[in-house]
């Protein structure tokens, strides 16, 4: 251990090798520690030539880091380099919880920057953010929590795993959907998650793609409501059709996709064309109904 004084205080102390600290409720271990007597802040810090991390122990959860510096006035704690966390907390849980799983399942996190703020209501994931809970993935540049507010935020080249039965309940239990976009939005209150920009869905068998995506999920967070709006593109990879329009609603119950747009159009296989002011296709089925304006385009079959 080392102490700077000035004027006969303390102003800096500086611990070295196996520091073991308690902060409040935290406890902490590190390979070098120091604290700015003036301010507050405690620095921690690994041992860049050894295996010796960051590791920080509290009642929520444990997180390690090649740095972290606790700010002990401000309530705020800034973890750097390979950032790992495991919680417990419901705060940070991605929207597939409830999926017919342990809603109780750790949440898992890795990233290059994280910072808790005001007491730990206000989790920030940066650079190459990574957050999983079970088989769902949420993937971004930068991911915001708030933890009493149920909320989420996430922004740039965002990408999200979830099981493919949360949005078909006839899907293999292993199959997964994935999703792209520029921007999410998760209310877990209002039961909601907003995609925005160059939205993506691939599912097992089918594909669509929006500029705008809106999911809501019954009260076990299950999906109820898939809402597509603009451009949107909808091919099915079983029946072959292909579906566009401007505002796409799938029920997930009946499996019904409503169509609207100018026009909402149905192409199948054999390029046989169906158009219209709106329709209603069954994806069980395959039976597709039109209404206002209806268009139909036959493709002759070729003579053998």
């Amino acid at each position: 251990a080392r102490a700077w004084f000035t004027g006969g205080a303390a102003t800096d102390l500086e611990f070295r090798n196996d520091v073991e600290m308690r902060l409040g409720d935290l406890s902490a271990l590190a390979h070098r520690a120091r604290i700015d007597a003036s301010t507050g802040r405690v620095m921690l810090y690994g041992n860049p030539a050894g295996a010796t991390r960051v590791k920080l122990d509290g009642p929520e959860g444990v997180l390690t880091a090649d740095q972290v510096v606790v700010f002990r006035d401000e309530e705020r704690v800034e973890a750097r380099g390979n950032v790992q966390s495991v919680t417990d907390r419901a705060g940070v849980a991605l929207p597939s919880v409830g999926d017919g799983a342990d809603t109780a399942e750790s949440v898992h996190s890795a990233c290059e920057v994280l910072t808790i703020e005001d007491g730990g209501e206000l989790i920030t994931f940066r650079d190459a953010a990574r957050i999983w809970q079970g088989t769902s993935v949420l993937q971004a540049d930068e991911i915001r929590s708030w933890r009493l507010e149920q909320r989420m935020e996430a922004r740039g080249h965002v990408r999200t795993t979830l099981p493919a039965r949360l949005v078909d309940p006839e899907t293999d239990d292993n199959a997964d959907v994935l999703l792209t976009a520029r921007a999410l939005d998760f209310d877990g209150l209002l039961r909601r998650a907003e995609y925005l920009g160059a939205v993506e869905l691939t599912a097992p068998d089918y594909y669509l793609e929006s500029s705008r995506l809106e999911i809501l999920f019954a009260e076990d967070n299950t999906v109820t409501t898939v809402i597509a709006e603009g451009s949107v593109l909808l091919q099915d990879g079983v029946s072959g059709y292909e579906l566009t329009g401007k505002r796409a609603v799938r029920d997930v119950a009946t499996g019904d996709v409503h169509l609207e747009g100018s026009p909402a159009v149905a192409k199948d296989a054999a390029g046989n064309l169906l158009s219209g002011g709106s329709l209603t296709w069954n994806q069980a089925s395959g039976r597709v109904t039109v209404s206002e304006g209806t268009e139909t385009i036959f493709q002759p079959e070729e003579q053998p």
